[in-house]
């Protein structure tokens, strides 16, 4: 994707663009060119990327990200909204018997060694 269209998607400078996608492509799971072609493109090893791993590139002094710490990019506060809601949904849909259930038939699970 040319960083121009990906600016203004984002909402960002080239430049802020630029800058937030440098940790991903110093790790290799994002490929930059110049040029007539150039642009942005996720590498063959991006899909078995973490978002944690993601994430913690963009940490600061080894400490997560907090929505709470204005230096945390945007896109990490809204991806840790996003991820409290899906918890809160996931949470209400568990029932404790539910839980028990998985538990006890983890345990009851036969384990075969040869």
């Amino acid at each position: 994707m040319p960083s121009g269209q990906l600016a203004t998607w984002l909402d960002l400078s080239r430049d802020s663009v630029h800058q937030l996608l440098l940790p991903l492509v110093r790790n290799g799971w994002v490929a930059a060119g110049r040029g007539r072609n150039g642009g942005y493109r996720a590498t063959p090893v991006a899909p078995g990327v973490t978002v944690l791993a993601v994430v913690s590139l963009y940490s600061r002094e080894g400490r997560d990200p907090t929505p709470d710490d204005p230096a945390s990019p945007r896109f990490i506060r809204n991806l840790d909204q996003r991820a409290s809601e899906r918890y809160r949904q996931f949470l209400s849909s568990l029932t404790v018997g539910g839980l028990v259930a998985e538990v006890r038939a983890e345990r009851e699970e036969p384990t075969y060694s040869i």
